[in-house]
């Protein structure tokens, strides 16, 4: 396997490939590279809580500037319909993470999508 930074799918928040306007968070001390050198750190539940939040406002603004390029791109020709349907696949991964990430912080109050 090549070096994550390789993968079409990558679902970190730092990385190349975002929607113009895109606004960086560091998910984590190591975001700027997208992922951490090790998980070595002994963490309390307040800090575990803040950093699942993190990650789930990051995730919540990968969705939203996804969509806004999808919706971009369906409305003028496509001259790359390849860019469209990473969009929209991107889109899709990143609102599945919001959806675990939103039952890790309050089980049970989401409905089941189908």
């Amino acid at each position: 396997m090549k070096d994550a930074s390789d993968l079409s799918l990558r679902l970190t928040c730092p990385g190349g490939g975002k929607p113009p306007g895109h606004i960086l968070i560091a998910c984590h001390p190591d975001g700027g590279r997208g992922y951490a050198d090790g998980m070595t750190d002994v963490v309390d539940s307040d800090e575990l809580l803040r950093r699942i939040r993190r990650a789930r406002a990051c995730a919540a603004q990968e969705e939203r500037a996804w969509r806004a390029r999808g919706d971009e791109l369906g409305r003028a020709e496509p001259a790359d319909p390849g860019a469209a349907r990473d969009a929209e696949v991107r889109e899709v991964a990143y609102g599945v993470v919001l959806r675990v990430l939103d039952e890790i912080l309050t089980p049970g109050r989401h409905t089941a999508r189908s």
